[in-house]
């Protein structure tokens, strides 16, 4: 309605009876005078039951702004394969299908260079894509699987990969599914977290660096509300905005002012009012209520966006990027989205264009991406959905990843085709 002119309003208006008028101005009154008493209490409350979040303290400034954050998961970039929900809750998938990722072996496989529907799989509300596996979270919180089985993460007792997405079972009541590198992380309804797979540098928070194959409880932290798992380290968020860290260290991506790897989840220290994480391939980065962006880890490809490639590691903030609606840390870029749609990647990548009016190398400015609703950024590709299921992509192609229907790359965003 906030794009309709008064003209147009006007026009629709004066087709309706004097009577409904009358009843839509009483109805309209009537909502300001019991929104200016409820309307913070309303949404804390509800933002306290979508988000898992301790909302007491916020003000309504954050409480609106925390409304318009972006936390879907309709499509995943992972180190080579794409995946996307569809309106209609089935999944399509593109790229590599190496070890089973694309999970449409043992049906009618028409290949990875174009966006491929995975028969039999629905009613699907989020989805995940790691290196070589990928994980799909139904409507009703179980976990559909299928990929490599290397490590662990598929969560199944199997030394092989499975090329057909299949149930893990024992888990239910899952709210939130997050696949790394070689790992896998899984959020219950209540606050719990299960992990499999790859536990080389402590990844999975499990006290042990020994590689699991079935899910295991993190007994060592609870009231958790997201969860983010990156190559080989992982970030969790809990209800009163803190944020733990435990996984592979060696460039600062756990942000704890040193380079020792951990097993065990560790509070990161000064950081009470975070509201967003998101685990990168060695960096990682945080949005807090405040609307400020910390981050840290590798920086080589000048990912942090901190205008030089040196490494981080502590939280450093970013001082030039406001109004964040969503983040995305991938392998060798970052992705931020803003209220106002704009999309900054962060990192040296000379061939994305940029606004003629940023300078900074490490920050570009995507342009002309409308009614931006979500992002995701994969090892050497990313994808954008818009708020009418449109999907542009860009980046590297050599797997079909982008799912255009060839492998040449793409440095300007593109749109998706079926």
């Amino acid at each position: 309605m906030d794009s309709l002119s008064d003209d147009v309003l006007y026009y629709i208006m004066s087709y309706i009876d004097s009577m409904t008028l009358l009843l839509i101005y009483a109805i309209c009154q009537r909502f300001v005078k019991f929104s200016r008493t409820n309307l913070k209490s309303l949404l804390r409350e509800n933002l306290q039951r979508t988000r898992r979040l301790n909302l007491q303290n916020y003000n309504m400034k954050q409480l609106f702004r925390l409304s318009k954050l972006s936390f879907s998961n309709d499509i995943s970039a992972g180190l080579n394969h794409s995946i996307m929900i569809a309106n209609t809750g089935q999944v399509y998938v593109c790229g590599s299908d190496s070890n089973g990722q694309l999970g449409t072996q043992g049906f009618k496989h028409i290949g990875g260079n174009k966006q491929t529907l995975i028969p039999k799989l629905n009613n699907i509300s989020q989805v995940s894509a790691g290196n070589y596996h990928s994980l799909f979270l139904t409507n009703n919180g179980q976990i559909y699987t299928c990929g490599s089985n290397s490590h662990g993460q598929l969560g199944v007792r199997s030394n092989n990969g499975i090329h057909i997405p299949i149930l893990i079972p024992k888990l239910n009541n899952i709210s939130q599914v997050s696949a790394g590198g070689y790992h896998s992380l899984f959020l219950t309804m209540n606050g719990l977290i299960y992990a499999c797979g790859s536990n080389f540098y402590g990844q999975l928070g499990l006290q042990s660096n020994n590689n699991v194959n079935i899910s295991i409880l993190i007994k060592d932290i609870n009231n958790i509300s997201q969860i983010s798992a990156g190559s080989d380290h992982s970030l969790t968020l809990n209800v009163d905005n803190q944020v733990h860290v435990f996984g592979y260290n060696d460039d600062g991506q756990l942000g704890l002012g040193n380079t020792k790897s951990l097993n065990i989840p560790i509070l990161l220290p000064e950081m009470n009012n975070v509201i967003q994480i998101s685990a990168g391939a060695r960096h990682s980065i945080i949005l807090t209520n405040d609307d400020q962006i910390y981050t840290f880890g590798y920086n080589y490809q000048y990912q942090l966006g901190l205008g030089d490639n040196n490494s981080r590691y502590m939280p450093t903030l970013i001082r030039n990027i406001h109004n964040i609606n969503q983040i995305s840390a991938g392998g060798h870029k970052s992705l931020i989205l803003t209220d106002n749609k704009q999309i900054f990647v962060l990192g040296y990548i000379e061939r994305i264009p940029s606004s003629p009016n940023y300078k900074n190398r490490s920050q570009k400015l995507i342009l002309n991406i409308n009614d931006s609703d979500q992002i995701t950024d994969g090892d050497t590709h990313s994808m954008i959905l818009t708020n009418y299921g449109k999907i542009y992509v860009f980046g590297d192609n050599h797997y079909n990843q982008l799912g255009l229907g060839d492998n040449m790359r793409r440095d300007r965003p593109t749109l998706m085709t079926k």
